[in-house]
């Protein structure tokens, strides 16, 4: 087998110089995933609202014999330790929205990927502390940590937040109600009676770009009155993350958002941001109107994503 070499790009510039080959290799990896295609790349660091300065992309490239066979997309910051000490640490460019930050490579590369990406973050990638590969889970290429030098790294594991998938096996909104469990079903089926009993309801979903750039205005309006607002956890958190959205639901996006709302008497009151893409569906956002709490209205706005799906 031969020998993977691994490249360190510093620059954008670089990164979209082998665009081509990074969106094919994503397409025929384990997992292909939206959140590392080369356009999200880019839209994600033209609006990152925790980008500081004195940040640096690291995106590292595994090559074999010229060709590109995996990519693992990272960063390098200042940060404080207990907000006094300043050192610095690698980890994952993209931020937890939805799917795991993990290494892009074909099922059969992935553990030589995942070795030389080590060696190099461990043998040659200068001047940093603290290498935090947030995130991973068993499945991932990278869970195993190499043999370390207990002379010169550390290495301790943390718990991850879950991430929940969802096989659609239905082919319909009724099929998938009658594959719940009865007690899902009996909850599912108060919470779509309370809604649909409090208002003239309506349910829209958007199926192109122009359509939910207009229904995207719609849910920012709608977390606004939602508990999200005063917890600063939604898309209306920070101006970066607003024109981030706006951005992920252009025409040149290779996910293709959606969204979906559910109104009462002309009013969205629940709703839910998706993104498709290679046959999956992700779960971006939810939020409900904190005033209609009582009708149980944002369990519908998932059902809706799920019908989408």
């Amino acid at each position: 087998m031969s020998q993977v070499s691994v490249r360190a790009l510093r620059t954008l510039a670089e990164v979209n110089a082998l665009r081509g080959p990074i969106d094919v290799l994503n397409l025929e990896s384990r997992r292909p995933c939206p959140f590392s295609t080369y356009e999200y790349l880019e839209t994600f660091l033209a609006h990152d609202e925790y980008a500081a300065t004195g940040d640096e992309l690291l995106f590292l490239v595994a090559f074999d014999e010229g060709e590109v066979i995996g990519y693992l997309p990272l960063r390098k910051n200042r940060v404080h330790a207990l907000g006094v000490v300043p050192f610095t640490r690698v980890g994952v460019l993209i931020s937890h929205d939805t799917d795991r930050p993990h290494l892009i490579a074909r099922p059969e590369d992935e553990p030589r990927c995942a070795a030389a990406m080590y060696e190099h973050l461990l043998e040659r990638e200068p001047s940093w502390s603290v290498l935090d590969l947030a995130l991973q889970d068993a499945e991932s290429a990278l869970h195993a940590v190499p043999k370390l030098n207990p002379l010169r790294f550390w290495a301790r594991e943390f718990e991850n937040m879950p991430v929940s998938r969802l096989a659609l096996r239905a082919r319909s909104v009724p099929e998938y109600l009658r594959s719940l469990t009865g007690h899902q079903r009996k909850a599912l089926n108060r919470s779509v009676r309370k809604t649909l009993t409090a208002g003239r309801a309506e349910a829209i979903s958007s199926s192109g770009p122009a359509e939910t750039a207009a229904l995207l205005e719609l849910y920012l309006d709608l977390e606004l009155r939602s508990w999200k607002a005063a917890a600063r956890a939604g898309i209306s958190r920070h101006p970066e993350r607003i024109a981030f959205f706006r951005a992920l639901a252009g025409p040149e996006q290779p996910m293709r958002l959606a969204v979906h709302l559910l109104l009462l008497d002309d009013l969205p009151v629940s709703g839910a941001v998706t993104g498709a893409f290679g046959g999956v569906m992700h779960g971006l956002e939810t939020c409900f109107d904190q005033d209609a709490e009582a009708t149980e209205c944002g369990h519908v706005a998932v059902l809706l994503a799920i019908r989408q799906a």
